[in-house]
């Protein structure tokens, strides 16, 4: 169930996706500014992703032979999202979830997915948000926008790219909240499927997602580095 925690998400969704409390694997570090980026729009306000944010995952097995959906949810998360606005707007940011608060009801069943993602060894599974498809602004700050969110995921020592749409809406100009859902697989994220006696895995597929709820960070917005 390794990859059920995959998603993460997200955030991407996020523009942006999910947590709080202490950050599982140290401060989360800031996205890199995308290459193509001109000068007009390297400025951006950065979000905290505060503690009403969550992640979760799903993935369909057979409990004593029994088909049964499987839903992690509660995942904490943490980290940064930046609004990079100007002519071609943009997202980036970095999201980590801490594999050990994702609960799915049944204790033995989530300490073998802890197991499987190596939380002893990597305390945080990370998202990190590349950008996301063009949107307006304006639509940001009424009735929000679902745009395609570009970037990867990372469980132990695999990564993977991701793309998948989320939805984002802006308040007062100081609060994001975007919700999104990813499609993943225990093989993409080179995860060993659960091997408990009760439970088979009817598929590879994991669906990895995140609410994240996030608040300006900043008065002013910031400067990415050159």
């Amino acid at each position: 169930m390794n990859r059920w925690m995959g998603l993460f998400l997200i955030c991407a969704a996020s523009l942006g996706l999910a947590a709080a409390g202490a950050d599982p694997g140290g401060p989360a570090k800031p996205s890199p500014v995308p290459a193509d980026r001109g000068a007009a729009t390297e400025r951006y306000t950065p979000y905290t992703v505060g503690p009403k944010s969550s992640a979760r995952y799903i993935v369909h097995a057979l409990n004593f032979f029994v088909p049964e959906t499987v839903h992690g949810r509660e995942g904490r998360i943490s980290g940064e999202i930046r609004l990079f606005e100007g002519v071609s707007p943009t997202v980036t940011g970095i999201l980590k979830i801490d594999p050990v608060t994702l609960k799915s009801g049944n204790t033995t069943r989530d300490g073998k997915v802890q197991d499987i993602v190596h939380a002893k060894d990597h305390p945080a599974i990370v998202f990190t948000l590349v950008s996301v498809d063009p949107f307006s602004m304006h639509l940001l700050d009424t009735s929000g926008v679902t745009v395609t969110a570009h970037g990867s995921l990372t469980v132990a020592d695999a990564s993977v790219p991701l793309n998948f749409p989320v939805f984002a809406v802006r308040s007062g100009g100081k609060h994001l909240h975007v919700e999104g859902m990813a499609l993943t697989g225990f093989k993409d994220l080179k995860l060993q499927k659960p091997g408990m006696a009760f439970l088979v895995m009817m598929s590879d597929a994991i669906e990895a997602g995140a609410l994240i709820e996030a608040d300006q960070t900043l008065k002013q917005p910031g400067r990415a580095a050159p």
